[in-house]
């Protein structure tokens, strides 16, 4: 199993922002990119026997649809005590939500060593919640932009699907790019994982 450390990779600062529900119209070739470096290194992954994907390069199967993601956290301003950033977002990049229709997958940041996935954020409910859980529409027309905008949807601690924005959480496409973004909205939500404490990130399909 190869590990790959987040300071080293992808490390993003983004600021605070509100979603805009609107599709751009121009799509790029993210999606052909990431694509092609999965067939590269997929000789060198390891598969765990729960079905959690992890390996480097920030490439990741989810199993229940056999698809290759790449995902990349982004960061506040270091504002925080002792001149640290948080995790505000995830980056998610090469998901075809119409290969995964009624798919739900978790991801998850960890520090090497722990057995216990970081806490990401102190959600709507008041609870700390250590995963960021995304649903993608079963019965539904995935072949536009604004289809795919609308096709994936979050889960919250609770278990419940809060659509693509409860004013704590939020997610987005971008057309231009094609990457899916994950965002907390701050405030109200409150960032827990320092950018230091994140060392490794897991992606699997879960029920909820």
């Amino acid at each position: 199993m190869i590990e790959y450390n987040e300071d080293d990779e992808y490390a993003e600062e983004a600021p605070e922002q509100k979603r805009g529900r609107s599709a751009k119209l121009i799509f790029g070739g993210s999606l052909m990119l990431v694509a092609a470096i999965a067939t590269t290194v997929a000789a060198n992954i390891t598969i765990n026997s729960n079905k959690k994907a992890e390996f480097g390069q920030g490439l990741f199967r989810i199993s229940a649809c056999d698809q290759w993601v790449g995902i990349a956290p982004t960061y506040t301003a270091a504002t925080y005590p002792s001149g640290t950033s948080r995790v505000n977002g995830l980056k998610i990049m090469g998901l075809d939500a119409a290969n995964c229709k009624g798919v739900n997958f978790k991801i998850q940041l960890w520090k090497t060593g722990s057995a216990t996935a970081l806490d990401l954020f102190v959600d709507s409910n008041g609870s700390n919640s250590n995963r960021v859980m995304l649903s993608v529409c079963k019965v539904c027309t995935i072949s536009t932009n604004q289809q795919r905008l609308d096709a994936v949807s979050l889960i919250n601690s609770a278990g419940q699907n809060i659509g693509y924005d409860d004013g704590w959480e939020y997610v987005d496409f971008d057309a231009t790019t094609g990457d899916y973004r994950w965002f907390l909205q701050i405030p109200p939500s409150t960032p827990l994982a320092t950018n230091s404490a994140v060392n490794r990130t897991t992606v699997e399909s879960a029920s909820y």
